[in-house]
Order: C-alpha cells, then sequence, then structure tokens
C-alpha cells in the first residue's frame, strides 16, 4: 500500500538501466542520489494519485487482501 515502494522499484530500475553500471559503493552511492534527483513531480504523482482507492478498497477487505 505504500508508494514508496514503487519509487525503491523505479530507482532500482534507472540505477540498473546506468551505462556503464556503478561498481563500487562509491559509485553506486552517487547514482542514487543522481537518480534520486532525477525522479520528477509527476513520478511520484503517479505513484501516490490512486491512495484514496488504494485505501478505500482495504477498508472494504477489513484490511485483508486487495487488487492493489
Amino acid at each position: 500500500m505504500s508508494p514508496i515502494e514503487n519509487i525503491w522499484q523505479l530507482l532500482k530500475r534507472r540505477i540498473q538501466n546506468r551505462h556503464p553500471r556503478p561498481t563500487t559503493v562509491s559509485a553506486l552511492h552517487t547514482a542514487i542520489y543522481e537518480e534520486w534527483d532525477r525522479i520528477t513531480p509527476n513520478e511520484i504523482l503517479n505513484f501516490t494519485s490512486t491512495l484514496p482507492e488504494c485505501v478505500e478498497e482495504l477498508l472494504l477487505h477489513h484490511g485483508g487482501h486487495t487488487s492493489w
């Protein structure tokens, strides 16, 4: 239910698609910060805009499984 999970996936994909890929801890650290800064407000909105529907369905299922 947390939109941050989708944002972590986006960040992970972007780092995996970097050329060259980071090969040291320092390079990975730099890549994470660079890719984090490239996440746009619109992308965040895409992940958070469905939250009201998610919460509503969660409540209807009394905290059980949902389609989200």
